[in-house]
């Protein structure tokens, strides 16, 4: 019956891969480092089960880069792989009741869902295409951040602030420019108490300005 038998559930974090081995109701835990090394050494132990590596099934939560690489080299070594969003896994918990966490019990969970669900495996798309996903979504990653620093800048600019940048005619030479200021308009500075006065400062190339109160 395949209910219980021959499922693989591996928990995913950024250093340790947890594993459930499911076969004839029984488990078997293992615990490797999550990385090339970690994975053989995972390779090997399954291959010490009742059933051939090729009658097993691994499972795992989709979690990006640290999950991807053990799946490709699980993959290659001739199992059977399944890669699924992590809300199908926390919802088949809340199915079963389960309260309590940890690394273990979530790769026996995973397992168990394998059983249940029989999910579709892996078919891993050529290299090409995965380094070329890779560095489209690196290239989006940079966009956004792109974007999110204009933000930044429109809202100091709608706050009164503005940046300037004195350079030397040094800078030719490629020396670092003299100073770099943040000067607040005249619609900031006109909040000034009457009588106060602002020095400015100078520190580690940055000018900053000090308020001081006259005398009472």
């Amino acid at each position: 019956m395949d209910t219980m038998y021959g499922a693989v559930g591996i928990d995913v974090s950024k250093k340790k891969l947890d594993m459930a081995l499911l076969i004839d109701e029984k488990i078997k835990a293992k615990v490797v480092e999550n990385c090339a090394k970690g994975h053989q050494t995972l390779i090997e132990w399954l291959g010490k089960a009742k059933v051939p590596l090729s009658a097993l099934h691994v499972c795992m939560e989709a979690t990006g880069v640290y999950s991807e690489p053990a799946a490709l080299a699980l993959h290659q070594a001739g199992l059977r792989v399944s890669v699924v969003n992590p809300a199908c896994i926390k919802g088949f918990g809340h199915s079963e009741n389960i309260r309590n966490k940890n690394d273990g019990i979530d790769a026996a969970l995973i397992a168990r869902y394998r059983s249940a669900m029989k999910p579709a495996p892996l078919n891993p798309p050529p290299l090409e295409q995965r380094q070329l996903r890779t560095w489209s979504l690196r290239a989006q990653a940079l966009k956004d951040i792109r974007q999110q620093e204009q933000n930044r800048l429109e809202a100091l600019d709608m706050a009164g602030w503005t940046r300037s940048l004195s350079t030397s005619s040094s800078m030719s030479t490629g020396a670092t420019p003299k100073s770099i200021s943040l000067k607040m308009t005249s619609t900031t500075t006109s909040t000034a108490t009457p009588g106060s006065s602002v020095t400015p400062i100078f520190q580690d190339g940055v000018k900053s300005v000090i308020r001081t109160q006259p005398e009472q």
